[in-house]
């Protein structure tokens, strides 16, 4: 039978491991309740959590006999006067072990519920993120307990852990929450430049309208989620559809013959004729009598007209209003398709259409350089609220890795080997975090350093570097060639941060290489210094180049070479903050070439 301790420490270790999965606020409540009450033979647990702008403290998750505590813990708040309140005030863990010992600490609890506290003890741990109050841990017993000390460092270091785990799952979920926005913002206009594209390519090689209609129907469709559409031509008072796509409505059918119908057949046809603007039904405030038979169908209507503004038709589109209203980005989409069959129709390209089509060219690039210009704004606030969560993160890994400290100090000569290697665990994974930590730290902060140009000696830099690297290279026999190196316009600090890395990497991957060599150069290239570091260490495969300079990105496991995976993003970030760009070549087993270039000034 395994000692208290012990057992403690394995549930601990399962916590720590199940947590490292857990996405979800729910999963993390989940994970960190249930081994509570298991590990203490609590009757009941609860997490209250707090809500922003909620005075009230909400259960967030229970686990046990809910109707034990359900009475108790009922609408505690923020800043009233019983136990979960006071924890958090006090920032401090509250153990009651006697019987009642709760209700005589805090008699407003049972004034306030009205009821007898049912629960002979009780833990109330909180949980804080940094400075940041997230809520409250609670135990319930229906019997009398004694709190070991073990037992009170297990909650604590299980309070912080969940505490940790909620903030990085907070943090996922909004950062989810941001790429489902780009995504469905890219999508849109991915659909737009596709669709405008398509109706190009179709212009110039389309030999009747009926190609051109033919092609935009097919694209258009599916993109839109129709059921149909159709293309529909204008000849004064008639209408008819040559071209369509997908299932055609009784009301429309009339469309496909070769008479076609009277336009006055179809009033919302009329309608957009006369107004010159689009109808979406049933989105639109349009007034019944313009839309008969249509009841069960979201349509989408777009005037079409000739280069010289003369009504030539209209592109109409279709589905099952289950599916939902035409949203601002389907709206825009028809509304350039229409606009450009218009020029299908003139079945002409004339030089006045063709620079039409260059002007809309150059103000489809205008939007494009905007839109990127607002994404790197936005990657600018995602890397300050990266800086922000790195530095919120800094205190609670510190904790994990003081109360471990003072969790060995307890135990002492008690602890068993295996209890000691879980400890071990532990202790090495909150370092790995602490280290990714000032590694993302370090990445966020490169973007917002302001750069300070100044004549850099190449030469002197990179012998200050080896300088510093001297440490790593004891008792090795490795093999400088440092050529001629120039002086450059560069922030010498970020530029001793990139000679730092790839030359720290050279000595890192040259470790099991019996005949270490390492070799830096320089050489002009047209307006540009090109600076490499080249070694035959480890080297890479060249099908991963791309990877190597992306943020927490490893083509080798952290056994066998350490490292965070941001040195290298690091320094393509920096080499293009100077207006240069970097490259890597190599092969497994070969050596690796790595390099950047910086402007002559």
């Amino acid at each position: 039978m395994l000692h208290p301790t012990a057992d403690l420490n394995l549930r601990l270790q399962a916590v720590t491991e199940a947590l490292a999965s857990a996405q979800t606020e729910a999963a993390v409540f989940d994970v960190i309740l249930h081994p509570a009450v298991d590990a203490l033979g609590a009757a009941a647990g609860t997490v209250l959590l707090r809500q922003a702008g909620q005075p009230e403290l909400h259960r967030a998750a229970s686990a046990g006999y809910p109707a034990l505590a359900a009475s108790i813990w009922q609408g505690a708040l923020v800043g009233d006067d019983g136990p979960a309140a006071d924890a958090l005030a006090r920032r401090t863990p509250l153990f009651f072990e006697q019987d009642r010992a709760l209700a005589r600490a805090y008699p407003a609890v049972e004034a306030r519920t009205g009821t007898t506290a049912p629960i002979a003890a009780t833990a109330g741990l909180p949980m804080f993120l940094d400075d940041h109050p997230l809520g409250v841990l609670v135990l319930d017993f229906s019997e009398p307990h004694t709190f070991t000390a073990e037992e009170r460092s297990f909650l604590r270091i299980l309070a912080a852990q969940g505490a940790i785990a909620f903030g990085r799952a907070q943090l996922l979920r909004s950062l989810e929450a941001q790429v489902a926005h780009r995504t469905a913002a890219h999508a849109v206009e991915r659909l737009r430049a596709d669709t405008l594209a398509l109706l190009g390519d179709a212009l110039m090689t389309a030999a009747t309208p009926a190609q051109v209609g033919r092609a935009t129907l097919q694209q258009l469709g599916p993109a839109l989620r129709a059921s149909g559409m159709m293309m529909v031509e204008l000849h004064g008072e008639q209408i008819s559809a040559p071209v369509w796509w997908g299932e055609v409505p009784a009301p429309l059918a009339g469309l496909l013959t070769a008479d076609g119908l009277p336009l006055a057949a179809l009033p919302v046809l009329q309608h957009a004729r006369e107004e010159r603007v689009g109808c979406y039904l049933p989105d639109d405030a349009l007034p019944p009598t313009l839309t008969p038979r249509l009841s069960t169908l979201a349509v989408g209507v777009e005037h079409t007209a000739l280069p010289d503004g003369t009504p030539g038709g209209f592109l109409i589109t279709w589905r099952p209003r289950a599916l939902g209203a035409w949203t601002p980005g389907e709206r825009g989409v028809l509304r350039r398709a229409a606009a450009t069959l218009g020029l299908a129709l003139e079945r002409t390209h004339t030089a006045e259409a063709l620079h039409a089509r260059s002007l809309e060219v150059e103000r489809q690039n205008t939007a494009l350089e905007d839109r990127a210009q607002a994404l790197h704004a936005a990657n600018a606030e995602l890397d300050a609220f990266a800086l922000t969560v790195a530095h919120d993160l800094r205190s609670p890994v510190r904790h994990i890795i003081n109360f471990l400290g003072l969790l060995r100090s307890t135990l002492d000569t008690t602890a068993t080997p295996r209890s000691t290697r879980y400890l071990d665990v532990i202790e090495e994974a909150a370092e790995r975090m602490r280290t990714l930590i000032e590694a993302l730290l370090a990445f966020s902060r490169t973007a917002q350093q302001p750069l300070h140009l100044t004549p850099v000696d190449l030469d002197a830099l990179v012998t200050a570097t080896r300088v510093d690297l001297a440490p790593e290279l004891a008792g090795r026999d490795v093999t400088w060639t440092v050529n001629a190196l120039p002086s450059v316009m560069a922030d010498q600090d970020l530029l001793r941060q990139v000679m730092t890395n790839l030359l720290s990497n050279a000595v890192k991957y040259t470790r099991g290489t019996p005949d270490a060599q390492i070799e830096v150069r320089a050489e002009a290239r047209g307006a540009e210094w090109a600076v490499t570091v080249r070694d035959n260490g480890a080297g890479f495969d060249p099908a991963y180049a791309e990877r190597l300079f992306g943020a927490f990105q490893r083509l080798h496991r952290q056994d066998e070479f350490e490292g965070t995976g941001v040195g290298l993003a690091n320094v393509r970030r920096i080499v293009e903050r100077h207006g240069g760009h970097v490259w890597a070549q190599g092969r497994a087993g070969e050596g690796a070439t790595f390099g950047f270039s910086l402007p002559r000034h």
